[in-house]
């Protein structure tokens, strides 16, 4: 799972720091493991995004950094609060 959780902050923070819209972007990542869940929580002040609601359109790749994320996760979590996107992902 570890493995796993590190493929996930490597792919959301590739976009992030990509794509965040801004030139001082900060990225928090947490990671924790209750049980036998284990959760990653990536927070950025980059612009709003929920990856969520994100498609590939391009038939050039079969999967890419967000859809390859939501293939090998349980769940994933996304809530834009004090001007912050928060993604939670867990496995």
């Amino acid at each position: 799972k570890a493995n796993l959780a590190a493929v996930c902050a490597e792919e959301m923070t590739v976009n992030i720091i990509r794509f965040g819209g801004k030139t001082s972007n900060w990225i928090d990542i947490n990671f924790c493991i209750e049980d036998d869940l284990c959760r990653l929580r990536i927070r950025d002040n980059g612009v709003n995004f929920n990856p969520l609601e994100y498609s590939c359109d391009s038939e050039e790749f079969d999967i890419h950094g967000i859809e390859l994320v939501k293939k090998i996760s349980k769940s994933m979590d996304y809530i834009r609060a004090i001007d912050m996107n928060n993604t939670i992902i867990s496995f």
